[in-house]
């Protein structure tokens, strides 16, 4: 246990106040530890994985942060598939990279993604037609309720577009993911950034879609880099939005909008460009708000452009979430989890 550490460097904005209690979480009896701190001082308690994922408020936060620390890491070959288990402290874009050199299908589309494991499935962490929950088999939590080790199958996550039940329902918190990985694939460019990039999906391997998605984020600063301003933040700052497709046609004729970008999710619903809607609400690639702003290669990425003020983020936020109701009636929800505010 720490005191009043500055959590400014566990995040990848770079700014943050102090907690109260700091706890390194590798097992269940240190959660125990930090749990029976926060019940005996009446203190909210704060999951932080890789930071990528959090923005920590200019006070801090008043009470116990329990920073996953699990970096376990096995595998085994059960035949038609691998079997990886992994602790919720290991680097995502490790297991995607330790997957894609052996071959195994599954995580290529997620190359580049910062945070960890457990973040990463909390969040349901998903790019260019892939996420986590199509090869999380199952996930080992301590259970705040019952005090015990429990161990979650898929169906029990509650696994949904960038959501899951351990980020609607913080009682559980996750210590182990297990993975199964294919041996064989076909991989999936349906997307048109990578399909634009392939000039023929002939023969193609995981290594030539990782490769590729690395190119890509590259090219719009989405991998973190300090020395990159346009990259210095959370990557995609906000959801693509999922509305039915009753409102997107009164969308399209209320404004005689014929282009707007969407993907269709159901008979029911399609998604749209989050980035899109941004930058018709009157936000441009590159626009500052005081010292925060829009990356300047991609609308989706609020970034830190000399910034050592949570607030400004939080109040640029806002104007965009705003801008985008007025104009369009929908609401886009930010990725990111704001603590202490």
């Amino acid at each position: 246990m720490q005191r009043n550490v500055v959590l400014s460097s566990y995040t990848t904005f770079g700014f943050g106040g102090a907690c109260k209690y700091f706890f390194l979480i590798t097992n269940c009896s240190d959660v125990e530890d930090a749990l029976k701190i926060a019940h005996k001082e009446n203190l909210p308690f704060y999951v932080l994985g890789g930071g990528s994922s959090t923005i920590v408020s200019d006070q801090g936060f008043s009470g116990v942060i329990l920073k996953m620390a699990n970096s376990s890491f096995s595998s085994k070959d059960r035949g038609e598939y691998v079997e990886y288990l992994v602790g919720a402290g290991v680097s995502l874009n490790d297991l995607v990279l330790e997957t894609v050199d052996k071959g195994l299908f599954g995580l290529e589309c997620l190359t580049g993604i910062p945070g960890e494991v457990g973040g990463g499935v909390v969040q349901n962490a998903g790019a260019y037609g892939q996420e986590l929950k199509d090869t999380v088999s199952e996930v080992t939590v301590y259970d705040i309720k019952t005090g015990k080790e429990n161990c979650l199958s898929n169906s029990d996550c509650g696994f949904g577009y960038r959501t899951s039940v351990f980020k609607k329902h913080q009682d559980k918190i996750i210590l182990n993911v297990k993975f199964k990985f294919k041996k064989e694939g076909v991989p999936n460019i349906d997307y048109q950034d990578l399909n634009n990039y392939f000039e023929s999906a002939v023969k193609l391997t995981v290594k030539d879609i990782s490769n590729a998605v690395y190119a890509i984020r590259k090219s719009k600063s989405m991998l973190y880099d300090i020395e990159d301003v346009d990259s210095v933040g959370v990557g995609s700052f906000f959801t693509n939005p999922v509305i039915s497709k009753n409102h997107f046609r009164k969308i399209c004729d209320a404004r005689g909008l014929g282009d707007i970008p969407f993907w269709e999710v159901s008979t029911d619903t399609v998604k749209l460009s989050a980035g899109w809607l941004i930058e018709q609400a009157g936000f441009s690639k590159g626009y500052t708000y005081k010292n925060a702003g829009l990356s300047s290669k991609n609308a989706l990425a609020i970034v830190n452009k000399n910034c050592t003020c949570a607030t400004e983020v939080m109040e640029f936020s806002q104007m965009i979430v705003g801008a985008v109701q007025e104009k369009f009636g929908i609401v886009i929800t930010p990725e990111p989890e704001f603590l202490g505010f």
